[in-house]
Order: C-alpha cells, then structure tokens, then sequence
C-alpha cells in the first residue's frame, strides 16, 4: 500500500471540494486524519463532518450493537470487507441514506444543528451513567 503522504494531497483537494465530510463515528476519522496530516506538515479542510453513528445512537438506541458491521446489518446495507475504507465509506454513505426519511431535517445547517444537540445529550448521558455507577460502586 502507498504511504499516506502519498495520497494525502489528493484527499484534502477531495474535502475542499465537498460541501461536506461523512464518516462513521468522525469523530475518530477526523482526530486520525488531522493527526496523519499534521506529521507531514497539512493541515485537514475545515468542512462540516455528517455522522450517522450519532444518528444510529439516537434511532437505535434501545437496540443491541452500534458499530458499523451491525447497524448496516439491521439496516439492510451490505458490508463487504468491513474495516477496509472504501467498503466502510460505500456502507456509511448507503446507511445514511437509508436513515434519511428517519432523519427530521434535510437542509444542511439543521441537520448539524441536531446532531450537535442529541450528540451533546448523548455525552451528557453518557456522563450521568458514569456517574450512577461510580455512586453504586461497591468500594463506597
């Protein structure tokens, strides 16, 4: 496989083109890419990131399993070659679409605007769980 460097020009001409980044749990990917991009002195397009994990934790959220492999399963979107980043990128995109009509918003500024709140409800809950479960800790 080439080095990253060698194809890191080619990709950041990619997200300045877009209008938009989606990734599934960007959060990861963007951390990953910004650090890769630094080491070679570039820096990553400041573009809007679209996560359908955060959507899938909202929609699926009583439902076992958020990785990718099983929300496109229980979603009906193939995955072929998991972990593999073209056929990761090809099932984010088809499990996206697949989520639209679930989604309440299809202009772009509302749609970051919700998934910045519920994935801020999502932490905030995340933080409360901990929180219970370190006050019922047997060691108190």
């Amino acid at each position: 496989q080439p080095a990253f460097r060698d194809h890191a020009d080619e990709l950041i001409r990619a997200i300045q083109n877009a209008h938009f980044v989606v990734a599934y749990n960007a959060d990861f990917d963007k951390r990953f890419l910004e650090s890769e991009l630094q080491q070679i002195g570039k820096s990553l397009p400041q573009k809007p990131w679209v996560d359908p994990y955060v959507f899938i934790r909202e929609i699926d959220r009583y439902k076992r399993g958020k990785k990718l492999v099983d929300a496109a399963a229980r979603w009906g979107v193939t995955l072929q070659g998991a972990h593999r980043a073209e056929a990761d990128a090809v099932a984010t995109a088809q499990l996206l679409c697949k989520l639209a009509p679930r989604i309440p918003h299809t202009d772009l500024s509302a749609l970051l605007a919700w998934q910045d709140n519920i994935k801020r409800q999502q932490e905030q809950s995340f933080r409360d769980y901990l929180a219970r479960k370190q006050n019922n800790s047997p060691d108190k």
